[in-house]
């Protein structure tokens, strides 16, 4: 269904309960966390048997309100005219906090409120995916040696899509693209994922030779 059909069908079936957690789109982010970027065919078909080859509906793109996100079969992020057609996945949820209250920064950190994952404050720039890899690996930063790059679906409650250069509410965010650790399998795997805080906060694949900024992280102790 169209993106005005998918929000109507996601409220219709608040009309079929009591419950005070109303159903409603994912935003990008919440429907992030759910693809799979290790498969090869459709990156929700882990969860659900019949996404193979579908795209699904997410929120609405601030930067042109003719149109919205969605998530295709490769799991990448776009944004399409609100009048095509994609499948839909409702979601209701009351305890995620707003994006502003998802960081709780330090000097030298910053720690995930949702994930509990521990980011760098610094970051680095102008590394391919091997470098940015390796970079991290090699990272004693704050006196820690277990920091790693961090995989595509952590990335994604980075992403606020609500601001514009950068998408993001976390603290010191540069305008620019961030790699994450996962492979881009479905047929090229010389290329990785990328999240783009430039400008709207995509989710996309580039070369593995491209050079973008590397953020690390580490799970909390």
């Amino acid at each position: 269904m169209d993106w005005t059909l998918a929000n109507k069908y996601c409220s219709d079936l608040n009309n079929e309960g009591t419950s005070s957690v109303m159903w409603r789109l994912p935003a990008p982010d919440e429907l992030l966390t759910i693809v799979d970027s290790g498969l090869s065919v459709s990156a929700l078909a882990d969860i659900f048997t019949a996404a193979s080859g579908r795209a699904f509906w997410s929120g609405t793109d601030n930067r042109n309100s003719e149109k919205a996100w969605r998530i295709n079969e490769n799991g990448a992020l776009e944004s399409v005219e609100k009048t095509t057609e994609n499948y839909v996945l409702c979601v209701r949820i009351n305890d995620y906090p707003p994006v502003e209250n998802r960081f709780s920064p330090t000097p030298e950190t910053v720690t995930g409120n949702v994930s509990g994952l521990i980011w760098q404050t610094q970051y680095a720039s102008s590394k391919s995916w091997g470098e940015a890899l390796k970079y991290c690996e090699d990272s004693t930063y704050a006196g820690y040696s277990d920091w790693r790059l961090s995989n595509k679906n952590e990335l994604a409650p980075l992403l606020n899509y609500a601001k514009y250069k950068p998408a993001s509410y976390f603290p010191d965010m540069p305008t620019g693209h961030f790699w994450s650790s996962s492979t881009f399998v479905n047929k090229y795997t010389s290329y990785a994922w990328e999240v783009d805080l430039n400008y709207y906060g995509g989710m996309i694949t580039s070369t593995k030779t491209y050079k973008n900024y590397v953020r690390c992280v580490r799970n909390a102790d």
